[in-house]
Formats: structure tokens, C-alpha cells, sequence
């Protein structure tokens, strides 16, 4: 007996698929392998933070560090390679900007996520006269191979439909 059907195999519905199986559920995905879906048109960068106004995205202090952890098992799980950590730098467009990043980085939220500025952009080939810094848990997920892989395995289990 089929406990789920869920239409799309994008990012979101790779996931549920995924997370229903392992709870033992009988599920199908449906998908028209559509080439212009939200998820092949992403670039798939997460980051968690809004740069605009330096602020966490919604529970950020726990989801980040959850995502790349799901992501790095999951590859394993599925012996493909998807998932890459990344190094998002913003370069402070004023003094503004820079004090605003200072003053958050002695916030206790923020302590594992922001690092300081100016060594880190000796790095890069990046200027900016007033600097930058470096935003931890951040990574690309490539989605091509991630969605090939979770396909790959559901096809495997009789559980994907086109």
C-alpha cells in the first residue's frame, strides 16, 4: 500500500522522499523531468545569513551546521559527490558596513559563522577599502548530480514515476 505520493523531484521533494523512506514509508515521485524546475534553474549556494543587513536567516544557529551534516552523509549514503563547502566573503561597501559586522561577530548567534575581516581576503584576489569577511557554513550543493543520485535510488526501489 503507497502511504505517500509526492509530485517533483526537485531539491524539496528529493529530501521528503528521502527522509520518508527512512521512516519506512511506501512512497512514489512523480516527475516530467521538467528542464526549467525551480531546483535545475538553482544555482544551489546556501549560506546562513542575509548580507543586506548582516542577520541570521530563521533558526540558522542550528539548521546550517544540520544541512551540511545531512548532506555530507547523504552523499556517502548514495556514493555520489554533490555537496562542496564554499567561502562566502562580502566585501563591506563602507564603514557602516564594517562596524555593523564587528558589532555582530560579539554576538553570541553569530560567533560560528562570521570570521574576522582583512586576513581573510588575502586569500582571494578581492580589494575593497574597507575590507571584508568571511561567512562560515556556507556550500554549494551541485544539484545535477545530487538529483541523478536520489533518482537513482528511488528508481532502485521502484519508487519513481515519469
Amino acid at each position: 500500500m503507497l502511504d505517500y505520493i509526492i509530485v517533483g523531484q526537485g531539491i524539496a521533494g528529493s529530501v521528503l522522499a528521502l527522509e520518508l523512506l527512512k521512516k519506512g514509508k511506501q512512497i512514489v515521485v512523480i516527475d516530467n523531468n521538467y528542464y526549467n524546475s525551480s531546483s535545475k534553474g538553482a544555482a544551489g549556494l546556501s549560506h546562513p545569513m542575509s548580507f543586506k543587513r548582516t542577520i541570521l536567516s530563521w533558526n540558522a544557529e542550528n539548521l546550517s551546521q544540520y544541512s551540511i551534516d545531512y548532506y555530507q552523509k547523504l552523499e556517502k549514503k548514495l556514493e555520489a559527490k554533490f555537496y562542496e563547502p564554499l567561502d562566502f566573503v562580502r566585501l563591506f561597501g563602507s564603514i557602516e558596513e564594517q562596524n555593523n559586522w564587528f558589532s555582530k561577530q560579539t554576538e553570541t548567534a553569530f560567533k560560528d559563522i562570521l570570521l574576522d575581516t582583512n586576513h581573510t581576503l588575502e586569500k582571494y584576489p578581492l580589494k575593497s577599502d574597507f575590507g571584508g569577511g568571511k561567512v562560515n557554513q556556507s556550500f554549494r550543493l551541485h544539484l545535477t548530480p545530487f538529483l541523478k543520485a536520489v533518482k537513482g535510488k528511488l528508481e532502485s526501489l521502484n519508487s519513481f514515476r515519469k
